[in-house]
């Protein structure tokens, strides 16, 4: 089993990760230039539901932004339905 199943293991992971999202300007972008990077961002995030659903839908709406500007330019917008149920 990995480091999860590991109590130690993880407390020592997590203490490095603590200091390191911690650390000053400098390190900052030293800890994103190594691999795995986004890996530890996306582990931290998953311990914390609430910030885990914020992250992605925050990160879907980036994604459709250009999109939304793109037929927003085109003349396109949205249609509210009209009327009820059915």
């Amino acid at each position: 089993m990995g480091a999860a199943a590991d109590p130690p293991a993880a407390r020592e992971r997590d203490r490095r990760l603590r200091e390191e999202l911690t650390a000053g300007p400098v390190e900052l972008i030293r800890l994103t230039e190594r691999r795995g990077a986004f890996r530890r961002f996306k582990d931290v995030l998953a311990r914390d539901e609430c910030a885990w659903r914020r992250f992605h839908r925050l990160s879907g709406e980036r994604r459709l932004g250009p999109a939304r500007a793109w037929l927003a330019e085109e003349g396109c917008r949205p249609r509210l339905p009209v009327g009820g149920d059915g």
